[in-house]
């Protein structure tokens, strides 16, 4: 049984995570590319949807403290 892999994103413009399907990652990065336009999300972490949603709650801080500075 394959498992799908699952992208957590980032985003420094609204200071989120966001997970999708890595197949889904992809396509708008490329859509981003034929459309030359930009896209804020990036990649840091590839993994099971469990592993991207555990490795965002994780952080949340990180975010929160982002929030603070800015």
């Amino acid at each position: 049984m394959k498992t799908e892999q699952y992208a957590l994103e980032w985003s420094r413009k609204t200071n989120n995570f966001h997970v999708q399907t890595l197949a889904h990652a992809f396509a708008s990065a490329q859509r981003a590319f034929l459309k030359n336009s930009s896209n804020d999300y990036h990649i840091i972490m590839v993994g099971t949807q469990d592993a991207c949603l555990a490795m965002a709650e994780n952080n949340l801080d990180k975010l929160n403290e982002r929030q603070r500075t800015s």
